[in-house]
Parts: C-alpha cells; sequence; structure tokens
C-alpha cells in the first residue's frame, strides 16, 4: 500500500487516469458547516465496493487532525475487508 498525494489538481488526474492498480482507496478527513468527519470510498476493478462515512462531531469539540486520522482508520478498516472481496 502506498499513499500520494498530488502536488496540483492536474497532475493527480494525470496519475490517475496513468494507476492501473486493481484496487484503489480514496480517503479524506476534513470539516464543514462546523462539523469534522471522514469518509472513505474503495474502488475494485473500477467498480465501488464500500463507502463509509463517519460524523466526529462539532468543530468546538473536534480537529481537522481528528478528521484526517479518522479518515485514515476508515481506510484500513474498508482496505481489511477488501482482502475477501472477489
Amino acid at each position: 500500500m502506498t499513499v500520494h498525494i498530488a502536488d496540483s489538481k492536474v497532475q493527480a488526474k494525470a496519475e490517475e487516469e496513468a494507476d492501473r492498480s486493481r484496487v484503489k482507496v480514496y480517503t479524506d478527513g476534513s470539516g464543514y458547516e462546523g462539523q469534522v468527519g471522514a469518509a472513505v470510498v474503495l474502488y475494485q476493478d473500477g467498480e465501488v465496493r464500500s463507502r463509509r462515512r463517519l460524523r466526529l462531531g462539532s468543530m468546538w469539540h473536534h480537529t481537522m487532525y481528528e478528521g484526517e486520522g479518522a479518515g485514515m482508520i476508515l481506510q484500513l478498516q474498508t482496505a481489511k475487508v477488501c482482502l475477501f472481496c472477489k
């Protein structure tokens, strides 16, 4: 498993189009409308196999770093489940 963050949207799009991996996992942790949360989407052979979201709660009680960490945990849980995907 590798983690990579492109330097720009153009670079990200080019790298995505060139990547021929069978399994891809995308994750994000962020804040929106005063709430902190995380999301993950797992693709296998170009099809969505799993989607998960988690709302941590108010930005008064949670940080963006917690959202990013929660995204990583969701990613690991989702990838573990995918080991059994056919």
